[in-house]
């Protein structure tokens, strides 16, 4: 989904994206992102009673 967006937004086909990507080894920093920002995003909405400072 990410790198048919990513394709959308450069305009280019997904599948040559998704070549590039694996070419250079990106694919692997997308997912390891995409993964990073949904935990960070399931802690925050689980989190309660945390005050800031």
């Amino acid at each position: 989904a990410e790198v048919g967006r990513y394709a959308e937004r450069t305009e280019r086909p997904a599948a040559d994206v998704r070549a590039r990507l694996e070419k250079e080894g990106g694919l692997s920093r997308l997912y390891t992102g995409l993964r990073r920002e949904k935990t960070v995003a399931f802690l925050l909405s689980r989190a309660t009673g945390i005050e800031e400072g």
